[in-house]
């Protein structure tokens, strides 16, 4: 008896979003003083990867008079989807405010399918009065920090049949390259990393490394040689570059990314030296941030150093008090002239 299979592939695009809002009090105040009014603030508009003429952003207003009480005010979080056309966008996602130690808390789950402009949210979500008494700890420096875990589901796709049967058999291009590095078949130089040989091929090392293409290319012993020599790098961490430059993906990147990132940039592959930056930027919290502007600055990571340095002016206050800030201070002073010109940028900008 045959059997027959169908499939259906969706397509799945993740964003994480943050919106942080400054003098948050004021606002509050403003929406006390104005509760006949629907007071509203509207983040900046962001893509979650799907396509292109989705447009999200979110809305915090000041809750409408049936949900407010005498002894409870609350303001309301809604995700909207502003387009030209009519589309519909299947949708789950997460709000959450972010705490002064950088924790989710205040999690609400939604979903919801968005057809053409609209919005979908809770009304409660924040009641004002907590905000105020607990501001050390949930609108640190006066920064109310709201984030969005968005998945948006799009391009449904159903294969039947025979097709389905062809295409579920093929192992993906990353899968075939990973089996090509660890079978070792048609290796032809060995990597000696400390106390640990690596077979690899010359080929795929010099499309993905400029270093590794410079070194097998010119008249280098390296290139006359079936085996390199790599006596400073921990032989976990070039085993994770070895990774990356086969399949483009790198296992426990979380773990490893400070370390990984020197390696990458030693070696010039450009796309894990960003995969490594995102991954630490994701981790960013007052304790580390300075920490990571050194980084980004010693490894010439332009979009990390911009995004540590407006964290670091939105939280200066506890910034500067952490033990890395003073050895900075002491050890790379010309960080704070980097900082200094954020600054006037950042207090020239009329959106901020």
């Amino acid at each position: 008896m045959q059997v027959q299979r169908g499939y259906t592939n969706v397509k799945k695009h993740v964003i994480l979003y943050q919106w942080q809002i400054n003098e948050i009090s004021s606002y509050i105040e403003k929406c006390d003083d104005n509760t006949d009014q629907n007071i509203f603030l509207e983040s900046p508009r962001f893509a979650a990867g799907s396509s292109l003429e989705k447009r999200w952003n979110l809305e915090l207003k000041s809750s409408p008079k049936d949900v407010q009480s005498v002894d409870k005010k609350w303001l309301s979080i809604f995700l909207m989807l502003s387009t030209e056309s009519s589309v519909e966008a299947k949708t789950k996602y997460l709000c959450f405010i972010l705490n002064h130690k950088n924790e989710r808390i205040k999690v609400k789950k939604f979903s919801k399918t968005f057809t053409g402009v609209g919005g979908w949210g809770n009304r409660k979500f924040l009641e004002t009065n907590e905000l105020l008494e607990k501001k050390d700890e949930l609108v640190p420096n006066n920064t109310l920090t709201i984030g969005i875990e968005l998945t948006v589901f799009d391009s449904f796709t159903t294969i039947s049949n025979s097709l389905a049967a062809l295409t579920s058999n093929h192992a993906s291009l990353a899968d075939d390259f990973k089996n090509l590095l660890d079978s070792k078949i048609g290796s032809d130089v060995v990597l000696s990393v400390k106390d640990q040989l690596f077979n690899a091929h010359r080929s795929i090392l010099m499309a993905r490394s400029p270093v590794f293409s410079t070194m097998f290319s010119l008249e280098m012993k390296e290139r006359k040689e079936d085996r390199v020599s790599i006596t400073d790098i921990d032989p976990e961490i070039f085993k994770s570059l070895l990774e990356f430059i086969y399949t483009d993906d790198v296992s426990n990147l979380e773990a490893i990314a400070e370390d990984l990132l020197e390696v990458a940039d030693r070696y010039m592959v450009d796309s894990l030296k960003a995969r490594c930056a995102e991954t630490l930027c994701q981790s960013l919290t007052v304790d580390n941030a300075v920490k990571l502007l050194m980084l980004a600055e010693r490894y010439n990571v332009k979009e990390m150093l911009d995004l540590v340095s407006e964290f670091i002016l939105t939280n200066a206050k506890s910034v500067i008090e952490t033990p890395d800030y003073s050895v900075m201070e002491k050890s790379n002073p010309s960080l704070g002239l980097v900082l200094l010109k954020k600054f006037a940028h950042f207090n020239s900008d009329p959106a901020t």
